[in-house]
């Protein structure tokens, strides 16, 4: 990366610009707890999982988990009830497109991802907005890596992932793309990149300091 010069930052949404790492079991699973009792996680994250690459549209993963009646409403419920953006990533986005292109790679329900980014006015920082549910590829497969890519037509030596589990990082070194991860969390772990960070103020240093 030293002698390469930085274009994108391609940003994770969960567990990044998101606070909450595993949504459906701290968000979506306990929403829908309240309204039964008797629903089981297991068969929220087997549909979720169809959905976030693509094989099924939201209206059908409602449908799949017995409130197809209750829909558009319960979805607009969820995704309203829905208030982890990191209020730091808006002081800090403005600044590193200063210098950045800047993006988005997420797994995620191609519906409720574009939702959210427009929910919390933060769509129009994005590039390039790559969503698993759109492309049919999921981290950490590096189909989704080479997806950007070829959106874009850039370098990977040229590109910074930031993303929270290791697993994706992973991904994305194997197609040359450089990466740090962002991990909320006292203890740092021994090795997982070149860098990692806690915050959205220790990824403004990082990237000023080492990537400029």
């Amino acid at each position: 990366m030293k002698d390469e010069k930085l274009e994108w930052v391609i940003f994770d949404a969960w567990g990044v610009i998101y606070t909450k790492r595993n949504f459906i079991h701290s968000i979506l699973y306990p929403f829908l707890k309240k309204l039964n009792p008797k629903i089981q996680e297991e068969v929220l994250y087997k549909e979720y999982f169809k959905a976030s690459r693509g094989k099924l549209t939201s209206r059908n993963f409602w449908k799949n988990i017995g409130y197809e009646e209750q829909y558009p409403e319960i979805e607009e419920g969820y995704l309203e009830s829905i208030s982890c953006l990191d209020k730091n990533f808006i002081e800090f986005i403005p600044k590193i497109k200063k210098e950045f292109r800047v993006a988005i790679l997420t797994n995620d329900v191609k519906e409720w991802s574009r939702h959210l980014l427009n929910k919390f006015k933060i769509i129009d920082y994005f590039e390039e907005i790559i969503i698993s549910g759109e492309v049919g590829f999921r981290k950490p497969g590096v189909e989704i890596f080479k997806n950007f890519l070829e959106k874009t037509n850039a370098k990977p030596t040229n590109c910074l992932f930031v993303d929270d589990r290791l697993t994706n990082l992973k991904a994305a070194t194997e197609v040359g793309i450089n990466v740090i991860r962002f991990i909320r969390k006292e203890k740092k772990t021994p090795y997982c990149s070149e860098f990692e960070v806690g915050s959205f103020n220790e990824l403004f240093h990082t990237l000023n300091n080492f990537y400029r």
